[in-house]
């Protein structure tokens, strides 16, 4: 509700209380990561999104773990990951690297 009324903090703090009541359940992952992910995309900050970005990869990993439960998840749910992967690129860097620019 939260969220939808435009306040992502006050939901990431919802969130993070019902994980805490409530570890390890695949709904609350599953909306941990979409909204770790909204946060990636609007944090000025390079390494707050960088640190959104990984949270949301790993709560999506731990939601298909809890909601399919070693079973494969459906390909959706797969490319789902898979683009959160691919925002967590620059973070598979080492930390020396990840803040030089390429050179021209």
């Amino acid at each position: 509700m939260q969220e939808v009324k435009g306040d992502p903090d006050a939901a990431l703090a919802s969130l993070l209380t019902s994980d805490r009541l409530h570890p390890r359940f695949d709904s609350t992952n599953l909306n941990l990561a979409r909204l770790y992910h909204k946060l990636a995309g609007t944090a000025a900050d390079p390494r707050q999104r960088e640190t959104y970005a990984r949270a949301a990869r790993d709560r999506f990993a731990e939601y298909i773990s809890l909601a399919y439960r070693g079973r494969p998840a459906p390909p959706e749910v797969q490319k789902e990951l898979a683009d959160l992967e691919a925002g967590c690129s620059i973070a598979n860097q080492p930390a020396d690297q990840a803040d030089k620019k390429p050179d021209t």
